[in-house]
């Protein structure tokens, strides 16, 4: 099993990715969030619940052009993927805009 990376190493993670793919503007998110409750009936502890949820967003700014993604996946192939599509889409959302669906395929897909 490999260690969970900090916040700030899927942030380096997630830079390092974006710096390969010649990105000249992108913007990063990272959340981390816990939240919990308890239940009680008649004074006694009925139910205790912790949830946790951790992910990261990545836009990717071309010009005009906006690409987002996010994921849950924060392994380091997770976070090459969430920049990868972020960068892909912003490269190509007006095309896919103007040639429909089977072009958003192609670009979300690209090795269908």
């Amino acid at each position: 099993m490999t260690a969970r990376l900090t916040n700030d190493e899927v942030v380096d993670r997630a830079l390092e990715a974006l710096r390969g793919g010649h990105v000249s503007t992108a913007e990063i998110f990272v959340r981390d969030a816990l939240s919990g409750s308890v239940e009680t009936k008649d004074g006694a502890l009925e139910v205790v619940t912790a949830r946790g949820e951790r992910g990261l967003g990545v836009r990717v700014l071309d010009g005009q052009r906006i690409g987002f993604a996010h994921t849950s996946d924060l392994a380091l192939s997770g976070i090459e993927a969430c920049v990868d599509l972020a960068s892909r889409l912003g490269l190509h959302v007006f095309d896919c805009l103007n040639m429909g669906s089977s072009f958003l395929d192609a670009v979300l897909n690209p090795s269908a």
